[in-house]
Protein backbone atom coordinates (compact mmCIF):
# COMPACT_ATOMS: atom_id res chain seq x y z
CA UNK A 1 0.00 0.00 0.00
CA UNK A 2 1.35 3.74 -0.60
CA UNK A 3 1.99 5.51 2.20
CA UNK A 4 -0.65 7.93 0.74
CA UNK A 5 -3.09 5.71 -0.09
CA UNK A 6 -6.38 6.95 1.58
CA UNK A 7 -9.22 5.95 -0.82
CA UNK A 8 -11.86 5.16 1.74
CA UNK A 9 -11.58 8.36 3.91
CA UNK A 10 -11.30 10.77 0.91
CA UNK A 11 -14.40 8.94 -0.58
CA UNK A 12 -16.58 8.92 3.06
CA UNK A 13 -15.02 12.85 3.63
CA UNK A 14 -16.04 13.70 -0.18
CA UNK A 15 -19.49 12.25 0.27
CA UNK A 16 -20.08 13.79 3.22
CA UNK A 17 -18.98 17.36 1.61
CA UNK A 18 -20.87 16.49 -1.63
CA UNK A 19 -24.32 15.84 0.74
CA UNK A 20 -23.56 18.90 2.37
CA UNK A 21 -22.74 21.44 -0.48
CA UNK A 22 -18.75 21.12 0.12
CA UNK A 23 -18.66 21.82 4.02
CA UNK A 24 -18.25 18.82 6.71
CA UNK A 25 -20.49 19.76 9.32
CA UNK A 26 -18.95 19.38 12.95
CA UNK A 27 -20.96 16.23 14.06
CA UNK A 28 -20.64 14.36 10.43
CA UNK A 29 -16.89 15.37 11.11
CA UNK A 30 -16.32 14.28 14.57
CA UNK A 31 -18.00 10.75 13.21
CA UNK A 32 -15.29 9.94 11.04
CA UNK A 33 -13.08 11.52 13.17
CA UNK A 34 -14.31 9.15 15.66
CA UNK A 35 -14.10 5.97 13.68
CA UNK A 36 -10.93 6.48 12.17
CA UNK A 37 -9.27 7.05 15.66
CA UNK A 38 -10.56 3.50 16.95
CA UNK A 39 -7.10 2.13 16.66
CA UNK A 40 -3.40 3.20 15.50
CA UNK A 41 -3.78 2.21 11.85
CA UNK A 42 -6.44 4.05 11.34
CA UNK A 43 -4.90 6.71 12.87
CA UNK A 44 -2.29 6.22 10.72
CA UNK A 45 -4.71 6.47 7.34
CA UNK A 46 -5.66 10.12 9.14
CA UNK A 47 -2.61 11.43 9.20
CA UNK A 48 -1.49 9.44 5.43
CA UNK A 49 -4.80 11.49 4.31
CA UNK A 50 -3.88 14.68 5.74
CA UNK A 51 -0.53 14.65 4.49
CA UNK A 52 -2.11 14.07 1.00
CA UNK A 53 -4.10 17.45 1.76
CA UNK A 54 -0.84 19.21 2.13
CA UNK A 55 0.42 18.19 -0.60
CA UNK A 56 -2.38 19.20 -2.67
CA UNK A 57 -2.73 22.23 -1.02
CA UNK A 58 1.04 22.81 -1.97
CA UNK A 59 0.51 21.73 -5.09
CA UNK A 60 -2.52 24.00 -5.89
CA UNK A 61 -0.88 27.09 -4.65
CA UNK A 62 2.05 26.40 -6.67
CA UNK A 63 -0.56 26.18 -9.66
CA UNK A 64 -1.88 29.38 -8.97
CA UNK A 65 1.76 31.02 -9.27
CA UNK A 66 2.39 29.29 -12.15
CA UNK A 67 -0.47 30.38 -13.98
CA UNK A 68 -0.25 33.92 -12.69
CA UNK A 69 3.17 34.02 -14.42
CA UNK A 70 2.11 32.78 -17.54
CA UNK A 71 -0.59 35.46 -17.49
CA UNK A 72 2.03 37.89 -16.65
CA UNK A 73 3.50 36.60 -19.54
CA UNK A 74 0.48 36.77 -21.80
CA UNK A 75 -0.31 40.21 -20.66
CA UNK A 76 3.49 41.74 -21.35
CA UNK A 77 3.22 39.83 -25.36
CA UNK A 78 -0.20 41.98 -25.57
CA UNK A 79 1.36 45.29 -24.54
CA UNK A 80 4.40 45.10 -26.53
CA UNK A 81 2.48 43.88 -29.39
CA UNK A 82 -0.35 47.00 -28.73
CA UNK A 83 2.48 49.84 -28.77
CA UNK A 84 4.42 48.56 -31.25
CA UNK A 85 0.95 48.64 -33.50
CA UNK A 86 -0.41 51.90 -32.20
CA UNK A 87 2.24 54.45 -34.30
CA UNK A 88 1.48 52.38 -36.74
CA UNK A 89 -2.07 52.78 -37.23
CA UNK A 90 -1.86 56.27 -35.78
CA UNK A 91 -0.02 57.10 -39.10
CA UNK A 92 -2.18 54.91 -41.54
CA UNK A 93 -5.45 55.69 -39.93
CA UNK A 94 -8.26 53.47 -39.20
CA UNK A 95 -8.48 50.39 -41.38
CA UNK A 96 -9.78 46.87 -41.69
CA UNK A 97 -7.45 43.76 -41.27
CA UNK A 98 -9.35 40.29 -41.94
CA UNK A 99 -12.49 40.99 -39.38
CA UNK A 100 -10.78 43.70 -37.56
CA UNK A 101 -11.13 47.23 -37.21
CA UNK A 102 -8.10 48.83 -35.80
CA UNK A 103 -7.95 52.64 -35.24
CA UNK A 104 -6.76 55.25 -32.06
CA UNK A 105 -8.94 56.38 -30.16
CA UNK A 106 -7.10 59.37 -28.31
CA UNK A 107 -7.10 59.87 -24.33
CA UNK A 108 -4.99 61.33 -21.31
CA UNK A 109 -3.83 60.25 -18.27
CA UNK A 110 -1.91 62.39 -15.57
CA UNK A 111 1.72 61.40 -14.78
CA UNK A 112 2.85 62.83 -11.22
CA UNK A 113 6.79 63.14 -9.90
CA UNK A 114 7.90 60.78 -7.02
CA UNK A 115 7.88 63.86 -4.44
CA UNK A 116 4.49 64.95 -5.89
CA UNK A 117 2.84 65.26 -2.49
CA UNK A 118 5.68 66.44 -0.62
CA UNK A 119 5.66 69.83 -2.67
CA UNK A 120 1.79 70.82 -2.02
CA UNK A 121 1.36 73.80 -0.05
CA UNK A 122 -1.57 73.00 2.71
CA UNK A 123 -4.52 74.77 0.55
CA UNK A 124 -3.15 72.20 -2.49
CA UNK A 125 -2.89 69.11 -0.88
CA UNK A 126 -6.34 69.64 1.14
CA UNK A 127 -7.79 70.31 -2.82
CA UNK A 128 -5.57 67.95 -4.64
CA UNK A 129 -5.37 64.92 -2.94
CA UNK A 130 -8.05 62.53 -0.89
CA UNK A 131 -6.85 61.75 2.66
CA UNK A 132 -7.10 57.95 3.77
CA UNK A 133 -6.08 56.78 7.29
CA UNK A 134 -6.27 52.80 7.69
CA UNK A 135 -5.29 51.00 10.79
CA UNK A 136 -4.32 47.60 10.79
CA UNK A 137 -4.01 45.34 14.15
CA UNK A 138 -0.58 44.41 14.76
CA UNK A 139 -1.95 40.69 16.15
CA UNK A 140 1.97 40.50 17.53
CA UNK A 141 1.86 43.83 19.75
CA UNK A 142 -1.26 42.92 20.95
CA UNK A 143 -0.66 38.99 21.74
CA UNK A 144 2.78 41.04 24.00
CA UNK A 145 0.66 42.85 25.54
CA UNK A 146 -2.01 40.73 26.86
CA UNK A 147 0.31 38.13 27.82
CA UNK A 148 2.27 41.12 30.46
CA UNK A 149 -1.85 41.10 31.63
CA UNK A 150 -2.56 44.52 29.70
CA UNK A 151 -6.05 44.59 29.24
CA UNK A 152 -7.68 45.60 25.30
CA UNK A 153 -10.81 46.01 24.53
CA UNK A 154 -11.86 43.09 21.92
CA UNK A 155 -8.84 41.27 21.82
CA UNK A 156 -7.98 38.02 23.95
CA UNK A 157 -5.55 35.35 24.17
CA UNK A 158 -6.78 32.01 22.50
CA UNK A 159 -4.78 28.58 23.99
CA UNK A 160 -4.91 25.84 20.87
CA UNK A 161 -3.57 22.63 20.46
CA UNK A 162 -1.63 22.72 16.98
CA UNK A 163 -0.94 19.37 15.65
CA UNK A 164 2.36 18.06 14.80
CA UNK A 165 3.01 14.75 12.34
CA UNK A 166 6.07 14.26 10.62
Amino acid sequence: MNIYDTTQIELDIDRIAEANDGEIPEDKLQELVLAQTQSIVQIGKLCRYIMHLKMFIKTAKEEKARINAIQKKAEIRMESIERYLTPYVAERGKFDAETFSLSIRKSSSVELEEDFVYNLTGEELVEYCTKEVIYYPDKNKIKDALEKNIKIKGAKLTPHDNLQIK
